[in-house]
């Protein structure tokens, strides 16, 4: 169609292109192909719309946005090219228009304005991910310190490292949007409102499409879905994403705010007293229970025999700190592997040190 070769197709070239397309055709023939190829879409009712792939792209690259800015440009532009036609600003002395003058071609003008503007976004966002890969930079020079001295960005940095295939935990990697569905229900969201909270910023329009997302896509999606929540929620569940080969890089508080949030898997935000001082046992068998449930029973302040979030970093970190890391750090490793039935594993332990107590003292 471009047969000057300057990029662009005039009017008068796609006229002659298509022409000779379709010249062979009878007017029913020219109408059915049109129908065919145009206008028989899923979406249409009536009249012309883009297939729906083609209003999804335009969505997707703003160029309906850009269009329309373009349009709004082209009428002030035809009315001062009118005015200066009218006032003969544009004339030379002899009453002639210079020589070369082409009259304004909308077509060409709307064309040229979007490919400078797509132009102008891409320079824009080709300078904007230069400054994000600085400050991913940045954020791996800190990935040895403890996990307390973490930025955000260094956490989850961490967490995109978790996720992507061994060996190319770089930000040019990519992960399957699945792995972000299952996030959003780990998180707690039914698989729904993931989907459209997915699909509202511009993903899973295509079902025959195998999407991935780069970091910075990661970082926004994440994001999105913690919005609502605490920091400490955000960094429970980082942690526990991480598992157990980063506990070296926990304090005696951040395990304990780890332990909570693996054991609240229905995030109700309580643990009951009792669960709390089983569980101390397992990870401790040689402490005394009356030490552990004096560590613990005054947080239940109001006799509900159940203790939040705050409440349980508090006694468990206590405990932790006065019991050997290296035991702690097992013990947590298996609540990691095994989630609420550690609570289980800890009843089970004490029912068979109880037993054990029983048959040394023969007194049955």
């Amino acid at each position: 169609m471009d047969a000057d070769g300057d990029g662009l197709v005039d009017w008068e070239e796609f006229k002659v292109a298509f022409g000779s397309l379709t010249n062979q055709m009878t007017d029913d023939e020219f109408m059915l192909s049109v129908r065919k190829n145009v206008v028989m879409d899923e979406a249409v009712q009536e009249g012309y719309m883009h297939p729906q792939k083609s209003r999804r792209y335009l969505q997707k690259t703003q160029i309906n946005a850009v269009l329309s800015e373009g349009l709004e440009e082209l009428v002030h532009t035809i009315y001062r090219n009118r005015v200066d036609l009218a006032s003969g600003t544009m004339w030379d002395e002899h009453g002639y228009l210079p020589r070369g003058y082409q009259p304004l071609n909308p077509l060409e003008f709307l064309g040229n304005f979007v490919i400078d503007k797509l132009r102008e976004a891409e320079e824009r966002k080709e300078a904007f991910a230069a400054q994000e890969r600085k400050r991913v930079e940045v954020a791996e020079m800190e990935l040895d310190k403890p996990f307390s001295e973490l930025t955000d960005l260094g956490k989850l940095r961490l967490l995109w490292n978790s996720l992507v295939p061994e060996g190319h935990n770089d930000i040019n990697s990519s992960i399957p949007i699945q792995d972000v569905q299952e996030m959003g229900k780990n998180l707690g969201y039914p698989g729904t409102t993931v989907d459209e909270m997915l699909e509202r910023m511009g993903y899973l329009e295509d079902e025959d499409e195998e999407e991935v997302l780069e970091f910075f896509e990661f970082e926004a999606v994440f994001a999105k879905l913690t919005e609502d929540f605490m920091p400490e929620e955000v960094d429970s569940y980082i942690m526990i994403q991480l598992g157990a080969p980063h506990l070296k890089h926990y304090d005696s508080r951040q395990k304990a705010q780890l332990v909570f949030a693996k054991l609240d898997e229905d995030r109700s935000g309580e643990l009951e007293l009792n669960e709390i001082v089983l569980l101390a046992k397992m990870l401790d068998p040689m402490a005394e229970e009356a030490r552990i449930k004096k560590a613990v029973a005054y947080l239940d302040t109001d006799n509900s025999e159940t203790v939040d979030s705050r409440e349980f970093v508090e006694a468990m970190s206590q405990i932790f700190d006065n019991t050997d890391t290296a035991h702690v750090d097992a013990a947590i490793t298996k609540i990691l592997e095994i989630g609420v039935d550690a609570m289980d594993l800890a009843t089970c332990h004490m029912s068979k040190a109880l037993k054990a107590y029983v048959r040394g003292h023969g007194s049955h």
